[in-house]
């Protein structure tokens, strides 16, 4: 698939699934990325609440060949916008509360966990109702 028709078409379901899951009011940036920069994952996420500003990267070769992930992908990348205020308050909560340096790395990492098992289980329960 050509990049301007691939980029068009996330583009669409980024329009499509913001306004369904209360992000439209961000703005995105599409960067295609390689597979290797991605570490082989589908695509990643940077949010900026303050700015309202969201990248979107993603995996063209990839998504390129497993077409059916990519509308799976843009839903799960906007839903982790969606969670990124609550992560972010839960990590300043950690690192205000808790003085072991140790201690305070695992509990992040347990954070990110947890929110990618919400993330993913809220994206299989909208992909299967859609």
């Amino acid at each position: 698939m050509r990049t301007k028709d691939f980029e068009r078409r996330i583009k669409s379901f980024v329009q499509k699934w913001a306004a369904s899951l209360g992000v439209s009011d961000y703005t995105y940036t599409l960067e295609i990325q390689s597979d290797k920069k991605l570490h082989g994952n589908y695509a990643e996420v940077k949010t900026d609440d303050e700015t309202r500003e969201v990248v979107i990267s993603v995996n063209k070769y990839r998504l390129s060949r497993e077409p059916g992930e990519v509308e799976k992908t843009v839903v799960h990348e906007l839903l982790h916008t969606r969670f990124n205020e609550y992560a972010e308050f839960a990590i300043h909560i950690v690192n205000t509360h808790i003085d072991n340096p140790k201690t305070r790395r695992l509990l992040e990492k347990q954070l990110e966990k947890l929110e990618h098992k919400i993330v993913v289980a809220l994206t299989d329960a909208l992909m299967r109702r859609k």
